[in-house]
């Protein structure tokens, strides 16, 4: 229940518009817990279809939903999704209801005519369509746009690749791929966010390639545009400087295209004046071409080929050099001549090596210059410095930069932090605020009324496939109340099945997967197997003191292995267990009256609150439990799971006698079960949180960081009632061991967020929702790259693993 499914809320407000697109796709169940509201409908009949898009990309997934109530009830049944073929409607795929809902996700492969329609009664949506256009169309208020630096560049050049997305005037956002073509396919190069509208991404292209930018949620493309590495000859030399006599190796590395040239000749030349002369040809292997020279004086020198030439390397011709090494933490400046009237030709950073020719040196305005050769930003440079910079000593290195391991992240807060926080909750009881306050505090404008349900039984699913809950092929059913009570098994039509009419509690029965029936072994009071067996395919598990058999007998509890957690087995007091089987395993469910026996065993906040006056915070609980209960119930039994809701928190936590019976002799259970029964009226009628005439969303969570959140800064849709207000109240109640913590987060999970950076030196909280939550942080590297993204809270809640989004400080360990 703590997680919002924020989708199903923009389905809800896309069918109340007239059936308008959606612009994401519905999600019709809540994995958070709570469900939307809010459909729109007519006094009579309104049966609606919407699509995530009615113009698509090809092999783009597209969402196609329908919404079918009548009189304000949510109708039962199958649908059909229906498409045109010639002058007829084919079935594409037929659904069952799900709370009046349905949705297909499929791939259109042509433009169509779609419909939905009602199988029991053969009532039909409007007819609608949707386009299937080439990647690459865009509408004229759609402008995906692409550019790159230079659409012809020499190996090992970077090259920057950006893209600006903007649709009627808007920045869109979401992921963009950049991707070249491989053969007839395209290959994604590296999938980045869009920030304001845009991404950029920069690399060094090694062959000639043909480039796109694709949208990963509209599927868009831009239009593709070539980089072609041109052929080049890189010239490199052993030393820039020789003593008379000496002599260097010239290399030169020969590409066409980003790939080697394997063979063929290049052209040593030397620059006489402003001519270039041939010495010899080499031979180039394996994109190499290498031959050494013995320069009597200082000479320039290249390669040549009949498409590329080389840029020139000089190769200074001294007498016995020496070595100096630049002695200035802020550098030494490089100029063409010696003097300061010269232009600069860059700066040698400290500790650089330079070799001098003691013939080249001159003084002037107070210092004594000298030329030298080294190295400015890897490329080697002579230039004249002057020689107070200069030191003779090789300098001790300084030690490289490093970076952080980990960071501690200080915050607030648990859980996502939209609707009510429990501790805060709690908090206001304690100050003596009702129930109904503090749901009207926490849900915006909402309501707190009755609601009369016309089902009394809800399914509960222990075990069994789907919303995550545990699978399995076997388990075993015991109970307790010793030899006094009993138990027996019926199959679906009421029959007692052999040898199982009122078994003592000290024996228990196994029940497994046989085909698609369950097999039932009875087990004696060692839990050894019996020849006592019998199969059904639904079979029902009923024990004496329940409504469902011997209600006035000795009171039972009955056990199911493993059904809270692979080592927790939960404890059953009330109704009767249905086990069936699906997709090959068990499924069991508990079948409960909805008003008593479900919400008694609602674990979502702790009992003992109401003994230190939280009394009202449980009503409260009691209240969002019942109305997330009745939105479950409102929607068609689920047939993979034979079930309305699940135990588990994807929906809401059921521990059944657990909570009920929680503490010696019920001590903190009777709290619970007391707040139940002081917001239920009858079997059927029982307090809800209302939106208007409709059922609210009950979302809640642990404990905000001083303030909850607007639901479109955490999910991604703006709910009515579900508004940032002020909660002192969660930083106050006792026992939050969340109003502050610290977390740690590794160096490599930051740099996995922060893409554009080789690591993460710093890393700051640089803008925050209305909420106090993150919105934006802000990384640098320890190069000094900065790098900011936006993202929603719960994104960054996901990223960063850690308790809540209030996060008000990251500190480098």
């Amino acid at each position: 229940m703590r997680f919002l499914t924020f989708l199903k809320i923009l389905l809800v407000a896309a069918l109340a518009a007239s059936g308008a697109s959606l612009t994401a796709a519905p999600a019709l169940s809540s994995p958070g817990g709570g469900t939307a509201s809010g459909l729109s409908m007519s006094n009579s009949v309104r049966f609606a279809a919407a699509t995530s898009a009615s113009t698509v990309s090809p092999n783009t997934r597209t969402v196609f939903a329908t919404a079918y109530h009548r009189n304000g009830q949510a109708m039962t049944g199958n649908v059909q999704l229906q498409y045109r073929k010639t002058a007829g409607w084919k079935t594409l795929k037929t659904l069952p209801l799900d709370n009046g809902r349905a949705r297909l996700v499929r791939v259109p492969k042509s433009t169509s005519d779609y419909r939905w329609r009602y199988v029991p009664t053969g009532a039909t949506t409007r007819t609608f369509s949707v386009a299937v256009r080439p990647a690459t169309s865009q509408s004229p208020s759609t402008r995906f746009a692409a550019a790159v630096s230079s659409s012809s560049v020499f190996p090992g050049t970077k090259t920057t690749f950006a893209t600006a997305y903007h649709r009627s005037g808007k920045a869109m956002t979401g992921n963009v791929q950049l991707q070249y073509k491989s053969g007839s396919t395209w290959k994604t190069l590296k999938t980045l966010p869009l920030v304001d509208g845009r991404a950029k991404f920069v690399r060094v292209p090694k062959t000639t390639s043909t480039y796109r930018w694709r949208s990963t949620s509209t599927g868009a493309t831009t239009k593709s545009f070539q980089v072609t590495v041109k052929p080049h000859i890189t010239l490199s030399t052993t030393a820039s400087s020789v003593t008379k006599g000496g002599s260097v190796t010239l290399k030169g590395k020969y590409t066409r295209g980003g790939k080697v040239v394997t063979s063929g000749t290049v052209t040593l030349q030397y620059l006489s004046g402003s001519t270039w002369k041939n010495i010899r040809t080499v031979s180039v292997s394996q994109g190499t071409a290498s031959t050494s020279v013995k320069p009597s004086s200082t000479t320039t020198y290249r390669m040549v080929a009949s498409d590329a030439n080389s840029s020139s390397v000089k190769v200074s011709v001294t007498g016995a050099s020496v070595t100096y090494w630049v002695d200035s933490s802020v550098g030494l400046n490089a100029r063409s001549g010696p003097g300061t009237s010269y232009s600069s030709l860059g700066m040698f950073a400290n500790g650089t090596q330079l070799t001098h020719d003691p013939a080249k040196v001159q003084t002037g305005g107070g210092y004594t210059w000298r030329q030298v050769t080294g190295k400015i930003g890897g490329k080697t440079v002579t230039a004249w410095v002057a020689d107070s910079y200069l030191t003779t000593v090789k300098p001790t290195p300084p030690p490289p930069a490093t970076v952080p391991a980990s960071f501690t992240l200080t915050g607030s807060g648990f859980g996502h932090g939209v609707g009510m926080s429990q501790f805060g909750a709690y908090q206001m009881a304690r100050e003596g605020k009702n129930a109904t306050q503090i749901l009207q505090h926490y849900y915006t404008g909402n309501t707190v009324k009755n609601f009369v349900s016309s089902k009394q039984y809800i399914n509960v699913q222990l075990i069994g496939p789907g919303f995550n809950n545990q699978t399995a092929t076997t388990r075993t059913v015991s109970f307790k109340n010793g030899a006094a009570g009993t138990w027996r098994l019926v199959d679906k039509s009421g029959n007692i099945l052999t040898g199982f009419s009122k078994r003592p509690t000290s024996q228990s029965v196994r029940l497994e997967v046989s085909g698609t029936n369950v097999k039932a072994t009875l087990l004696d009071s060692s839990g050894k197997a019996t020849t006592t067996t019998a199969t059904a395919s639904h079979i029902y598990v009923r024990w004496s003191g329940t409504s469902r058999f011997l209600s006035t007998g000795p009171a039972s509890v009955a056990t199911v292995q493993g059904s809270i957690s692979s080592s927790r087995s939960g404890n059953y007091r009330h109704g009767q267990l249905i086990v069936t089987t699906s997709s090959k395993t068990l499924n069991i469910v508990n079948n409960l009256k909805f008003q008593t026996e479900y919400l008694y065993g609602i674990a979502e906040m702790p009992s003992g609150w109401g003994y230190n006056g939280g009394q009202a915070a449980l009503q409260a609980q009691a209240i969002t439990a019942r109305t997330y209960a009745q939105n479950r119930l409102n929607s068609a039994l689920n047939g993979t799971c034979n079930c309305h809701i699940v135990d588990t928190t994807q929906h809401q936590f059921f521990t059944g006698w657990d909570k009920e019976n929680e503490g010696t002799a019920a001590y903190y259970g009777k709290k619970w079960k007391a707040a139940v029964d002081a917001t239920r009226s009858s079997a059927t009628t029982g307090l809800a949180l209302f939106n208007g005439s409709t059922l609210s969303g009950s979302y809640y969570y642990s404990a905000s960081g001083g303030r909850t959140a607007n639901s479109e800064d955490v999910w991604e849709s703006q709910v009515s009632y579900l508004r940032s207000v002020n909660d002192p109240y969660s930083l106050k109640a006792p026992g939050n061991s969340n109003a502050s913590w610290t977390d740690t987060v590794t160096q490599k999970t930051l740099k996995n967020i922060f893409t554009s950076l080789d690591d993460v030196k710093t890393v700051t909280v640089s803008a925050t929702y209305s909420s106090g939550q993150v919105k934006s942080l802000t990384a640098i590297s320890s190069t000094g790259q900065k790098q900011t993204l936006t993202a929603k809270a719960d994104t960054w809640r996901s990223r960063l693993g850690t308790k809540a989004a209030w996060i008000t400080k990251i500190t480098a360990n």
